[in-house]
Order: C-alpha cells, then structure tokens, then sequence
C-alpha cells in the first residue's frame, strides 16, 4: 500500500514534464508555420514583376479592384524595379514601388488543404500604412486629373477625348465611348470611341434601327441623369439572348457597360460609356466615376451657359447700330437720366411720343428697364 501510494505521487511530476513538452512543441510548431508563410510572402513580392498574377496570390490594397490586366502593363511599362521588404518581427508586407500589395496564402498539404489558415489572416491584415497611402495617392491623383479636366471644358478647350483617356487610364475598360445623339429624330449619333475600331457604316445602321430595343438606354433617357450599371436595371442573362447584343456588342467585346450621361435636353443627349467583357465594374469604381460625372458635366453646362450669354450679348451689342436716328437721341437722353417730359422738352416731342420711342428700345434693347436702357447705350454707342 505503501509503495503505490509513492508511485502515484511520482506520476504527478512527469505528466506535468509531459504537458510542458506538448506546449512547447505546438509553439515551435505555430512558429514555424508562421515563419513558412512570411517567407512565401516575401518570394511572392520579389517575383511580382516577373509572374504578374500567380498561383495563390491576393491583391490588397489600390484603387479600382480587378479593372483588368491594363494597369498591371503600364505598372510594367514604366520600368521601375519593385522595392519589398519583410518585418519578420511584425508579418509585415511592404511594397515601397507604389505597387500592388501582394499577400502569399499558406502552402496546400498534400490533400489540398491549407496548412495554417492564420497565416493569410495574419498577411491580409498586416497591410501597412504604406499600402494605404498609396490607396489615397491614387485617389487624389484621380481627382487632380478630373479637376484639370474639369477647369479645361469650362474655359472651353475640347475635352471628350482627354476624358476618355483620364477614364482608361484610371478606371480601366475594354472599350470606352461618348455620343452626342438628337433624341427623337432619325439623324445618326456622333460616336467616338476609344480602344476599338470605329463604327462601320453597317453598325451605325443597326444601332439606329435596335437602339429602341435597348431597355438600358430607355433607362438612361428617362431616368434622372447619374452614374449607372447596366446589371443595376437589366437582367444579364436575359439581355445576353437579345438582338442587339448578340449584333453590337457581343462582337466588340462589351457584356458589362456603366453609362454617364453628360447633359440631356428633351432634345439632344451626350452620353460617355465605359464596357467590360469579363468582369463588372464595382460599387467604388461607379463613386468615382459619378465624381467625374457630376464635375464633368458641370463644366459643360457651364461653358454653355456663357456662350449663350456671350451670343446674345454680341447680338444686344448690335442692336444700337439697328436703332433709328430718333431713337438714337431719346436713348443718349435716357442716358443722361433725363425724364419723359424733360426729353420731350428737349427734342420738340410730346411726352406720349417719348414714352413710345421708350417702348420701342425696350424691344429694340431687348431690356425692361430704362437703367438697362442706358447701360446699353453706353456700352454700344460710339463715343
């Protein structure tokens, strides 16, 4: 009795060595796990340039989402070497080239699995301040760009084909395009299209003939003026059978459309499209894109408004040379400030004669007022 009294007293010590030695090799195990999943993340980053998009790679980070290769070629067009580096202390994936922030997933064990889950976790939350920043800088430059188109159109520069570059440039698309259509009569819509051949005289033909069978373009023409998707109002599936994708759009590679109405009068619509074959354009991408919109299409209506102003002004300024040689004189006397009696007095007229030379540069004036009558005047008349 006595001696298995010390034996149990004995086994106490050892199962507690036996718990420590399990504890300590599932840290050395996590360890090492984690220092296999660093490492993979750091060869992914240095063979960026040279894979562009591999096995098991996630992009984080950077504006715009998955706008296509596009941008992955001007990355590689400008010739710059990528800078990485790893903080093994911290998991923490830098990319000081303003690149792509790049996070490696954990090797497949043999029957396909991940080793360590926590490693990706732990790579896609250690996306760094840099990574982050360089999300605002490509924002930033984004508005930089609209402002400076912005401010063009409305000094009255031609701006439409600078904007379609601005939005390839940025946003990515397969083909981008602005008509200028008359709405409700059969005169064919300027297209100018970038990143596919014009339209042939065939395909001006049947887009006049099925643009009526468009259900998004019925969308745009009676909708309030704004950003939209296509698949925001049609079903995909279903538009994929008709006429005039099958005929247009199939061909020049344009499943996905996002459209941004410029101005639209019940009479006249210009209308700037973007398209994509295989993937959507996402929810930031269509924000930013009715930022462009809404600034854009401002400084259209602006620059018009002025030339509207600037048309009737040379037509007013034309005005005073039309007037006859009596009106002339009771417009240099209103002028003058002078009054109906005081004008009449002077010229040898009765104050209902003046008081009708007076309507009469109303119209003539195309002013209501006789303050506006002898700003006018002053204006035109020769000195």
């Amino acid at each position: 009795m006595h001696e298995l009294a010390l034996d149990a007293v004995g086994r106490v010590p050892r199962r507690r060595e036996d718990a420590d030695r399990r504890a300590v090799g599932e840290r050395e195990g996590a360890l090492d796990r984690r220092r296999r999943g660093r490492i993979g993340a750091l060869r992914c980053l240095r063979g960026w340039r040279r894979r562009r998009v591999g096995g098991g790679l996630g992009f984080a980070g950077g504006a715009g989402g998955s706008a296509g290769g596009g941008r992955e070629q001007q990355a590689a067009g400008r010739g710059e070497e990528d800078r990485s580096d790893l903080d093994a202390g911290h998991g923490r994936t830098l990319d000081p080239a303003g690149g792509p922030c790049l996070v490696a997933l954990p090797p497949l064990s043999p029957d396909g699995s991940r080793h360590d889950t926590r490693c990706s976790v732990l790579a896609l939350k250690a996306i760094t301040a840099r990574g982050e920043e360089n999300t605002r800088m490509v924002g930033a430059r984004f508005e930089a760009d609209v402002i400076s188109l912005a401010r063009a159109g409305a000094e009255g520069a031609e701006v439409m084909p600078e904007a379609l570059a601005l939005l390839d440039r940025h946003i990515g698309a397969t083909v981008l395009s602005v008509s200028m259509m008359s709405l409700g009569s059969e005169v064919p819509a300027e297209v100018a299209l970038r990143g596919s051949a014009p339209l042939t005289a065939a395909e001006t033909a049947e887009w006049q003939r099925l643009i009526g069978t468009h259900p998004y373009f019925a969308h745009i023409v009676t909708s309030t003026p704004s950003t939209s998707r296509l698949t925001d109002v049609v079903d995909l599936e279903r538009f994929q059978h008709s006429e005039v994708y099958e005929r247009l759009l199939q061909p020049r590679a344009s499943r996905y459309q996002v459209a941004l109405p410029l101005e639209r009068t019940p009479h006249r619509m210009v209308l700037m499209s973007l398209w994509r074959d295989r993937a959507d354009f996402t929810d930031d991408e269509v924000v930013a894109l009715e930022l462009f919109r809404t600034a854009v299409a401002a400084a259209l209506a602006f620059r018009a408004a002025i030339e509207s102003l600037q048309s009737r002004a040379r037509v007013t300024d034309a005005a005073p040379r039309r007037l006859t040689p009596r009106q002339r004189q009771v417009a240099a006397l209103v002028e003058l400030g002078l009054t109906n009696g005081q004008i009449g007095a002077r010229l040898g007229l009765t104050e209902r004669t003046v008081r009708k030379h007076v309507g009469d540069l109303f119209v003539a004036l195309e002013c209501d007022s006789r303050t506006l009558i002898a700003v006018r005047w002053r204006a035109a008349a020769p000195s």
